[in-house]
């Protein structure tokens, strides 16, 4: 087994294990919801960078269904956007340095995955992009994150009235 699987397995394990342990009970739903609202956009935005040749992944865990890394793609980048939803701190000032800061360090993670492994290539791509990139992500999924919370709000409130 190689160094690059090896890595693919740690993102595994480390998305699973912060899921078990790093969730709380009470917030295990809203994590998940996070989680696979940015699974979607991440999906379509990969894909589309994939087949226009912006990135490439030369090593994956299912080369021969997908041209996309799934275990940062669909895992890791994901729980972290899950985790930045459920820990997000009230203030306005303290949430602006905390999205920054939550952009930055996905960011981070993929530059030294292209520089450190063979499983990101950045072929028409740089580190600035994948931060907006992120970036833009996090505020789509934010949006319909806060619609999709709103509808479960006046859900749970319509259940409460109902005799």
């Amino acid at each position: 087994m190689g160094f690059d699987q090896i890595i693919m397995m740690l993102i595994w394990l480390s998305g699973i294990t912060g899921f078990v342990v790093l969730t709380p009970k009470h917030l295990k739903r809203r994590l998940l919801l996070a989680t696979f609202n940015f699974q979607a956009l991440v999906w379509l935005c990969s894909l589309i960078l994939v087949s226009n040749g912006f990135i490439s992944y030369p090593i994956r865990d299912f080369p021969n269904a997908i041209d996309v890394l799934l275990a940062t793609e669909y895992v890791l980048y994901p729980l972290l956007y899950g985790f930045h939803i459920i820990y997000k701190p009230k203030n306005l000032v303290t949430r602006r340095i905390y999205l920054l800061t939550s952009v930055s360090i996905i960011t981070a993670i993929d530059v030294i995955l292209v520089y450190f492994t063979d499983l990101v290539l950045y072929v028409h791509y740089t580190w600035y992009w994948k931060w907006i990139t992120i970036f833009v992500l996090f505020h789509l999924t934010n949006i319909t994150f806060n619609w999709f919370m709103k509808e479960e709000v006046a859900f749970e409130n319509e259940k409460r009235v109902s005799p």
